[in-house]
């Protein structure tokens, strides 16, 4: 099912060098994304010495003059799993939770593990923007090691953050007539004024701040209690993979959209790990097997999407997904885009864009041929985007500044 390189002993020898050599986060609170780049490139088909070469140059990447920063070594505490709920959110003790989680995958199935934990984890997607969730995600999908499937869940427990209660949607009936699709539901909250001016009149600054200013909010509530598919009453185990199947494609769908129709397209930022956060929510969600978990992954990833977007100011996506000049993809061939990022000697070493090009890939052999998917990848790779610096940041209200 997954792509399984030529080059694998080399990503797994690399994965484990970084573990040992980087810390999770460096400057207070940037994420560590050599992980990320590695299992993608590696799924994408990248030769070793790509990998090699493309390791030493993330070890250079700089962030506002913040680089990597070396790994800390576990203290005395012991975690176990009379305690371990005990750190969820409190962003320390990251080398103590890493232990405690490679214990359990050295005993149990990756399956097993993640049905035994997601359901304290689930809720707090959100933090750390979503990057916790995309290791984890990624780390499934590579499927070949456990040092970043224990990273991933030591990361979701370290930087835990939760944006909704499931049991007040569970408590909220939405009436039928006023259930909808979540494109439409993107619609609806672009046109909300009370989260337009929220995002407009606060003076917080930050990403993760901003995101906190939408806990427990009753108009986010209020505006995902309106997506069909979880309203859905299933009576057989066939029925419910159909519902489960039919919301992850459009949770792809809709991140995707996002991220393409915005203007430019494919530049903002943070919708971009909206889309590559949706693919990890898929293939955690996957791995459940109880039906009603795995729904509840679902809303909690699709609150922080939505949150995500709100955050970034609610951007126009609705006139570029209408425009018939809206920019497209220069070629169709998903080969021509891969190897933009897999060649040696290529400039196209920005770990957001590897991975984008491998969820969208992804999401084209999943959901079949869109051309969405790969215009989404191909407008990216192709784009004059180098580094994160070359990104937008919240796009919607740089666009359109004011209040309404």
């Amino acid at each position: 099912f997954f792509f399984m390189s030529v080059s694998r002993e080399t990503t797994r020898d690399l994965l484990l060098k970084a573990h040992e050599r980087f810390d999770i986060e460096y400057g207070g609170f940037l994420s560590n994304h050599m992980t990320h780049g590695l299992m993608a490139l590696d799924m994408l088909g990248a030769s070793s010495e790509r990998l090699a070469s493309w390791f030493q140059e993330y070890i250079k990447h700089d962030v506002n003059g913040s680089q990597l920063e070396p790994a800390q070594s576990p203290g005395d505490l012991t975690i176990d799993e009379n305690n371990w709920n005990q750190f969820k959110g409190k962003r320390e003790n990251f080398p103590e939770l890493y232990e405690f989680f490679k214990k359990q995958a050295e005993s149990a199935t990756e399956q097993e593990i993640v049905n035994k934990f997601i359901s304290d984890l689930a809720p707090g997607v959100a933090g750390s923007a979503l990057h916790p969730m995309i290791h984890l995600g990624f780390s499934i999908a590579f499927s070949d090691s456990n040092v970043p499937f224990a990273e991933g869940l030591a990361y979701m427990t370290h930087s835990f953050l939760p944006l909704l209660d499931y049991s007040l949607f569970e408590s909220n009936s939405t009436p039928e007539d006023s259930q909808k699709d979540l494109k439409a539901i993107v619609v609806d909250i672009r046109n909300d004024d009370g989260l337009w001016n929220l995002m407009r009149n606060t003076k917080e600054t930050g990403f993760q701040s901003k995101l906190k200013l939408l806990q427990d909010s009753v108009s986010l509530l209020g505006h995902l209690s309106k997506w069909n598919v979880l309203h859905s009453n299933t009576s057989s185990e066939e029925e419910e993979q159909q519902v489960f199947e039919a919301a992850c494609k459009e949770l792809a769908q809709t991140a995707v959209f996002a991220f393409y129709y915005t203007k430019p397209p494919c530049t903002e930022f943070f919708l971009l790990h909206g889309v590559t956060g949706c693919y990890a929510a898929i293939c955690i969600a996957s791995m459940i097997t109880n039906h009603e978990q795995r729904m509840k992954v679902l809303f909690h990833f699709a609150a922080a999407f939505l949150a995500t977007f709100i955050v970034e100011g609610s951007p126009d996506c609705i006139t570029g997904s209408t425009d018939a000049d809206h920019p497209i993809s220069p070629t169709n061939d998903w080969q021509a885009i891969v190897d933009q990022v897999l060649q040696e000697n290529t400039d196209r070493n920005d770990v957001h864009m590897i991975k984008l090009i491998y969820v969208c890939k992804r999401f084209s052999e999943m959901y079949g041929e869109d051309p969405l998917w790969v215009n989404a990848a191909g407008c990216l790779t192709l784009s004059s985007i180098l580094d994160t610096s070359d990104y937008d940041f919240a796009i919607g209200i740089s666009q359109e500044p004011n209040p309404r």
